[in-house]
């Protein structure tokens, strides 16, 4: 169920429907619920989400490098599901 929800949420900041803190806090959350401590295959995801501005600015990461890594852990998700 939170891989679904993972991807629906990734899918949601690729068709730039929303690309706020708040869901990067939502994204978070999933990653949390989906990973035991020291058991992450998410941490770059959660690396650029803790880094993650709107806009960017100095060591943030923007809405086009946010966009890549999502579309990269998507690309990842659905193969691991085929």
């Amino acid at each position: 169920m939170s891989i679904n929800r993972l991807k629906c949420l990734l899918l949601v900041f690729v068709k730039e429907k929303d690309r706020s803190i708040k869901w990067a806090k939502s994204v978070e959350t999933i990653i949390d619920e989906l990973c035991g401590e020291g058991d992450n295959e998410f941490e770059e995801l959660q690396d650029y989400l803790a880094s993650y501005r709107p806009g960017g600015g100095k060591f943030l990461y923007d809405e086009i490098e946010m966009e890549k890594i999502c579309l990269k852990v998507l690309e990842q998700l659905t193969t691991h599901s085929e």
